[in-house]
C-alpha cells in the first residue's frame, strides 16, 4: 500500500514538474564537442550544398539572359477605366508578332500555307459591342533597328527573321483604354492556322 502510494506521488511530482517552461536545459559534450558528426554526415551536407549552389547559379544566369522566361498570360485587372487612354507611340511602345515552330530551330511561318493573320480593335462604349480589321504589314528593317535590344538568348533567332522577314507590324499607331469590366478599347491578334502541327506563337 506504501509503495502505491509512493508511486503515486512521484509520477504527480513527475507531472507538475513537467509543466516548468523556465526550466534549464541540460547540455552534455563528449570530447569538448557538443553534437557527434559523422563521416556519412559530411558527404550529405557537401552534397547539399552543392545542389544548393548549382540551382541558385542556375537561376541566376536565367534572370540575366532570360533565356527560359515564357509569358503565357498577362492579366492587370482594372488597372485603367474608360477616361484613361494610352497610344502605343506615346509610350514608346512597339509590338511585333510572328509564328514559329515549336522546337530549337524556332523556324518562322509566314505564309497562306501555315497561317493567316487579322488584328482586331474591338471597342464597347457602354452600350455597343464593336470590332475593326486593322492594317499591318511585314516589318521594315527600319522599324527592327528602332525596337530596344533584343536578349542576348534570341540573338540567332532574330537573326533568322532579320534574313528572311516574317515579323509583322501594325499599319498606325493604336490606342487603348478602360478594361474588361468598364468601356474599352483593345486590339486582338486573331491567328486563322491551316495547319496546326508543331506551330506556336
Amino acid at each position: 500500500m506504501k509503495k502505491e502510494k509512493v508511486c503515486d506521488i512521484e509520477l504527480l511530482k513527475k507531472y507538475v514538474l513537467g509543466l516548468d517552461i523556465y526550466g534549464t536545459e541540460v547540455k552534455f559534450n563528449i570530447n569538448g564537442e557538443s553534437r557527434v558528426n559523422t563521416f556519412y554526415g559530411s558527404i550529405l551536407t557537401i552534397f547539399t550544398y552543392l545542389v544548393i549552389g548549382a540551382y541558385g547559379l542556375n537561376q541566376f544566369i536565367n534572370l540575366i539572359t532570360r533565356s527560359s522566361t515564357t509569358v503565357t498570360r498577362t492579366t492587370i485587372v482594372n488597372h485603367f477605366d474608360y477616361k484613361n487612354k494610352v497610344g502605343f507611340k506615346q509610350i514608346g511602345f512597339k509590338m511585333a508578332w510572328a509564328l514559329t515552330t515549336h522546337d530549337d530551330a524556332m523556324d518562322a511561318r509566314h505564309n497562306a500555307s501555315f497561317l493567316s493573320w487579322q488584328p482586331v480593335e474591338r471597342s464597347f462604349d457602354g452600350m455597343t459591342n464593336s470590332r475593326k480589321n486593322l492594317g499591318f504589314h511585314v516589318c521594315t528593317p527600319d522599324e527592327l533597328d528602332s525596337f530596344d535590344p533584343i536578349s542576348p538568348a534570341y540573338t540567332d533567332v532574330m537573326a533568322r527573321f532579320r534574313s528572311s522577314p516574317t515579323l509583322l507590324c501594325l499599319d498606325e499607331d493604336f490606342e487603348v483604354s478602360g478594361n474588361d469590366a468598364t468601356k474599352y478599347r483593345r486590339i486582338d491578334l486573331n491567328l486563322i492556322p491551316c495547319s496546326t502541327c508543331n506551330v506556336t506563337i
